[in-house]
């Protein structure tokens, strides 16, 4: 028997179908890179959410071992998860802009990006819906530790009294949901970013087009992992590089190439000191350099610092830290 006009406009009207509805709406993004056992757990979590979501797009960058492998393997064989593999480690930024776009393909209306090791609390889609207005650019979810402590670095203004709904100019890429119409109207995460600095750039373009509001009770923890085979020294380190070059790009962007020269003299001048007290000394001036350089220029080369890094690694045992 089919349901009669009113009773299918009252079943549009009540808040739980709507609810449904809209978290149905919203599609994960997950990059992962060699953690297979962080990402089987944050995808048993996205699928486990109160408020069932509508999918979950998982970017492999490229992993020594296929994650589709992992999954089988612990038993998840859920429709909503798909899987896109690269046959090499493209970055994070690459992979988000790409689990993006798939999950857009898809016909998320909302895209909820993060990292492998962002491991959602059970209601953390639920207590987001509130949220999820036409007017909004994104939400963000609020980030802790394994010991539930508040990440301050993750949101941009951080304080203990921010209310639930608070707008925000930043969150890192370890919880936030993006609209699909704002991914329409800004793009998709600058894949030359290749890791790092690459939220804080994609949040400057969605604050021009709506807020960020903060889902403060929807609550992300974040495990920050280090990978077993980082064995980088201090100074000569790939994430250390597009540290020091991105920051100085998302600075000239925002605001202009004097800015950033002012900003790069006494970041350089310290890393300077720190490359000269290094070994080998003048290999070590020019990685600084060269992310300096990039960093104010705009000039991309993101096959330098992992050049440099396995020319220098047996070389550089220890240097000291800032």
């Amino acid at each position: 028997m089919k349901p009669s006009r009113l009773t299918s406009r009252n079943s549009a009207c009540d808040p739980l179908v709507q609810e449904t509805a809209q978290a149905e709406s919203i599609f994960a993004a997950v990059v992962t890179w060699n953690r297979p056992a962080l990402l089987v757990e944050c995808v048993r979590r996205l699928l486990a959410q109160t408020r069932t979501i509508g999918g979950v797009v998982v970017y492999d960058n490229g992993s020594k071992e296929p994650v589709q492998d992992h999954l089988d393997a612990a038993g998840i064989r859920d429709p909503r998860v798909h899987v896109l593999r690269s046959d090499r480690n493209e970055g994070g930024t690459a992979g988000f802009a790409r689990a993006m776009r798939e999950a857009v393909r898809l016909g998320a209306a909302w895209v909820w990006v993060m990292d492998d090791d962002a491991h959602v609390e059970p209601d953390a889609a639920a207590r987001m819906l509130p949220h999820l207005r036409p007017h909004v650019a994104a939400v963000a979810n609020y980030k802790v530790d394994s010991r539930g402590e508040p990440l301050k670095n993750h949101i941009d203004p951080f304080d203990d009294n921010l209310p639930d709904g608070a707008p925000l100019r930043f969150s890192s890429f370890v919880g936030i949901c993006v609209a699909s119409r704002s991914i329409a109207a800004v793009g998709y995460p600058d894949e030359r970013f290749f890791t790092q600095y690459d939220d804080n750039e994609y949040c400057q373009r969605l604050s021009r087009i709506g807020p960020i509001l903060l889902a403060k009770e929807s609550r992300i923890v974040h495990l920050y992992e280090r990978l077993a085979t980082e064995t980088a020294p201090p100074l000569i380190d790939v994430v250390r590089y597009f540290q020091i070059r991105n920051f100085l790009w998302v600075v000239r962007r925002r605001s202009g190439i004097l800015a950033a020269a002012t900003a790069a003299f006494p970041l350089y001048f310290r890393l300077a000191i720190w490359a000269l007290k290094s070994s080998p000394r003048g290999a070590s001036l020019w990685f600084v350099t060269h992310a300096v350089l990039c960093g104010l220029t705009g000039y991309v080369d993101n096959g330098f610092p992992f050049a440099c890094k396995s020319r220098l690694q047996k070389a550089v045992r220890s240097s000291p830290t800032i």
